[in-house]
């Protein structure tokens, strides 16, 4: 929308800096983008994902909970098998937080 904030850029740069970006949107070759679609909402610095400095904390601008399963994509690589009852990739996501957490209950990573 071409709107200006630099309050945003200097935060996404300290947050780059600091190796807080924890995710970004990318590319077929994996390089950070900020085309569309890959990148769908533009965000600077192809940043998808930050995390609090201890690491504890993950907030994500996509939303994998919605994406857990291959029917509920919007579109899904030709090269993939197409199994309409198998987890899409980003239930693994999921299954490691539930481990980290048995694994840590009282957070003593």
């Amino acid at each position: 929308f071409g709107c200006h904030l630099p309050h945003l850029e200097s935060g996404l740069a300290a947050a780059l800096a600091g190796g807080l970006v924890a995710l970004r949107y990318a590319d077929d070759e994996g390089r950070p983008t900020a085309e569309y679609p890959l990148n769908p909402n533009g965000a600077a610095g192809a940043a998808a994902g930050l995390c609090s400095p201890c690491g504890r904390h993950l907030a994500l601008m996509p939303h994998p909970e919605r994406a857990v399963r291959p029917w509920q994509w919007p579109w899904w690589p030709s090269s993939w098998p197409r199994r309409p009852t198998a987890a899409a990739p980003w239930l693994r996501m999921f299954q490691n937080a539930c481990e980290w957490c048995l694994r840590f209950p009282h957070g003593e990573a």
